[in-house]
């Protein structure tokens, strides 16, 4: 149904509203024996309140009513009694009315209220939303500042673990380095320091064998046996001086000979 036929079709109900309600009033004006009917009066308020017939909208209807119900010819105190009846008449299918319009005031303050209440509610989630919004990109912030860190970490572990091997293979490449120079220079220093022994030796048979010769004779033979004891001695030092850094400081000169 159109608007326009829904207005046409309520203006044809108001219009039998009025009608109902100009026979109603007609009936309790004269009647003066019987008081109105409260419930019947009432159903004629709820069909007004349906049909959105406010406060102002019934009075011109009353008023309409009792213009066409007006007879010249009654006495004035018969006028006040239509008059006081018309009134409560009138008050009766009001209360209906009030009583919707009460109502709607009512629900409306409570819609009014409930809609403050949600939209405050709406502003608080708003508020919230957006502090968890700033909460979740901190901590995304702070996920990747640890990703980086821990493969930063992890680089510089990797790095520190090269860095030592390396400095292990170094240190081992050292030791066998040093090891094979001390091999060589024991090697020498007891091949020397055996050849010198032996000259030694042969000397001293030969002073033996010839105790009785010339004492000239003996001292040169004496002299030459010095002689090798001497740079038996200076060979050691030397050699020692070249084990010095390892060996010579950790034993000492005799024990150093000893373990070549």
């Amino acid at each position: 149904m159109s608007s326009q036929k829904r207005a046409k079709h309520k203006q044809s109900e108001i219009v039998s509203f009025s009608r109902s309600y100009r026979t109603a009033l007609q009936k309790g004006l004269l009647d003066s024996e019987t008081p109105p009917d409260p419930v019947r009066l009432r159903r004629l308020g709820n069909r007004a309140a349906k049909l959105g017939i406010d406060l102002l909208g019934l009075a011109r209807i009353h008023e309409s009513s009792l213009t066409a119900l007006e007879t010249a010819s009654i006495p004035a105190r018969e006028k006040r009694e239509r008059t006081r009846r018309g009134t409560a008449f009138f008050d009766l299918v009001l209360a209906p009315i009030e009583e919707s319009r009460f109502i709607a005031s009512e629900a409306n303050t409570r819609f009014e209220t409930i809609i403050e209440t949600l939209t405050r509610r709406t502003e608080a989630l708003d508020k919230s939303n957006k502090k968890l919004q700033v909460e979740i990109i901190r901590r995304k912030d702070v996920e990747n500042s640890l990703r980086t860190s821990e493969a930063t970490t992890s680089l510089l572990l990797k790095q520190a673990q090269a860095m030592q091997e390396q400095m292990r293979s170094l240190s081992h490449r050292l030791i066998t380095a040093q090891e094979d120079e001390r091999r060589r220079i024991s090697r020498e220093l007891h091949d020397i320091v055996a050849q010198i022994l032996a000259a030694i030796n042969v000397q001293l048979a030969v002073l033996r064998s010839q105790s009785s010769a010339d004492l000239a004779d003996l001292q040169e033979k004496i002299s030459v046996t010095e002689r090798l004891v001497e740079q038996s001695v200076e060979i050691v030092h030397r050699f020692a001086a070249e084990l010095r850094p390892v060996v010579l400081d950790d034993l000492g000169l005799i024990p150093a000979l000893r373990s070549y």
